[in-house]
């Protein structure tokens, strides 16, 4: 594992937005180099524009690094929903723990040359904190990817 670097700057949450057409015109560099608090890498159903777009959209916005976690719940798609929700303020649905989201966080990561992993802090977050099982989920990753972790929130 590579060594930490100490963070100089924390800036607000980077937002991830993608183009979908068009040419984009040139942006300046950003003034300075930030690590940003936290990235949910997926959505409310455990969806994501993926690893190039996060890190394009980190570059495009001067942030170094960041702490990088799954959503650790979904939203339900009631049976008398026609449309699919989102997020979770789209309908009266529940959400749901889903524990996957640690696994598909470090899939993610994983599958990425070192030195772009060295930008990203993954932290555990699929568990409901007030479940004296979510220990149980804790230890599973720990131990199933030893040394990758840096953090559970």
């Amino acid at each position: 594992m590579p060594p930490r670097r100490s963070l100089k700057y924390f800036g607000p949450l980077l937002l991830l937005s993608i183009a979908t057409a068009g040419a984009e015109e040139p942006k300046p560099a950003p003034k300075y180099e930030i690590a940003d608090g936290h990235l949910h890498f997926l959505n409310f159903v455990q969806e994501t524009a993926g690893m190039d777009a996060f890190l394009k959209a980190m570059d495009d916005t001067g942030v170094a690094e960041s702490v990088v976690i799954g959503m650790p719940v979904v939203k339900e798609w009631d049976e008398g929903d026609a449309k699919r929700p989102t997020y979770y303020l789209d309908n009266d649905s529940r959400t749901y723990w889903y524990t996957a989201t640690d696994f598909l966080v470090a899939r993610a990561v994983l599958d990425l040359p070192k030195d772009r992993q060295a930008r990203l802090h993954p932290f555990i977050c699929g568990f409901n904190s007030a479940d004296r099982n979510a220990v149980d989920h804790v230890e599973r990753m720990l131990a199933l990817y030893p040394d990758f972790w840096q953090g559970i929130g």
